[in-house]
């Protein structure tokens, strides 16, 4: 059995099976990493692809890859975190859009009011 560190310098050398083997690995930890920020397993699983792609990209900046399980968990949990603030921002610009309207309809509906007494 190779080692993890035998597995990503052959990964890091294009062998798309030695990271095929990373991935079926540490699979299970990385969407355990990506459902416990987004509590969602659908979009978890989406984040893991994410991960792994992330990772395949970033591979040579992997300094000891004796600490791949710990690389990968940081990048999993940042775009996971990424994706977290992102959702949640998107909620609050819809609430602030949704608020905003109903000030603006309510005035128009006030000034409207005013115009058809005088």
């Amino acid at each position: 059995m190779e080692t993890i560190s035998i597995l990503v310098e052959r990964s890091r050398s294009g062998d798309r099976e030695a990271f095929a083997r990373i991935v079926k690995q540490y699979q299970g930890m990385v969407s355990a990493a990506t459902l416990n920020v987004v509590g969602n397993y659908a979009q978890s699983e989406d984040l893991a692809q994410e991960t792994f792609l992330t990772a395949w990209r970033k591979l040579p900046e992997l300094r000891e890859p004796e600490k791949l399980a710990s690389w990968l968990y940081g990048i999993a949990r940042q775009l996971g975190h990424l994706t977290f603030r992102w959702q949640e921002d998107s909620i609050l610009l819809g609430s602030v859009l949704f608020w905003l309207s109903c000030f603006v309809l309510s005035g128009a509906l006030g000034l409207y009011a005013f115009r058809r007494k005088h």
